[in-house]
């Protein structure tokens, strides 16, 4: 199972699109998982409109992490989607995903590039990779990894210890540090399957 997980502070305009399309993915085996963090608009009424599709939390506001740390607790599937409230993902995002991991039992983290839409304009363009640098260089060259483009094996993010609850910015960026310090394995899908705002 994969659990698509969506930690959500004020994300009313968005949170509807989020979630349409973390139920619209064609790999069947996935749970929906919401924390609110303490949100004051209509985010929470949106998610309960849901009812039983998505499991829905609500909590007092802590910050990012922290919900994401709470999405880890509450997950059941041995795969964390973990999906940015105001982004959302292609239908084959996950499906893509977890057939490279059925080729390769012994991975930990898969990722992929995404597509940065700016709201002001209506434009698109990829955050693309390389199919020849490894996970260090897109490391280095740093814009193009995003929270919505990894799919994560749920025992290696506990492992090292979860979402740094201090961490205010590059949470993301911060957590693959402390992945490539353990010795994690990765493999990169080159193909687009989140849309990040």
């Amino acid at each position: 199972m994969v659990s698509i997980l969506v930690p959500a502070y004020n994300a009313g305009p968005w949170i509807r699109q989020c979630l349409d399309s973390a139920l619209a993915q064609t790999y069947s085996a996935t749970e929906v998982i919401v924390v609110d963090d303490g949100s004051t608009d209509g985010t929470a009424e949106a998610v309960r409109s849901y009812g039983n599709r998505v499991r829905f939390i609500e909590s007092p506001h802590e910050g990012g992490n922290a919900a994401r740390n709470k999405l880890l607790e509450l997950a059941r599937g041995e795969w964390l989607q973990y999906l940015d409230a105001d982004d959302y993902l292609l239908p084959h995002k996950v499906a893509d995903q977890m057939k490279r991991v059925e080729q390769n039992l012994d991975l930990d983290i898969v990722y992929s590039p995404v597509i940065l839409r700016d709201e002001g304009n209506g434009s698109e363009r990829l955050l693309a990779m390389s199919a020849t640098a490894d996970l260090p260089l897109h490391y280095i060259r740093w814009s193009a990894l995003n929270t919505n483009g990894f799919l994560w094996r749920r025992s290696s993010v506990s492992e090292v210890g979860g979402w740094k609850l201090d961490q205010a910015a590059c949470q993301e960026h911060e957590l693959l540090f402390r992945m490539m310090e353990a010795g994690k394995r990765f493999s990169l899908v080159n193909q687009p399957g989140a849309v990040y705002r």
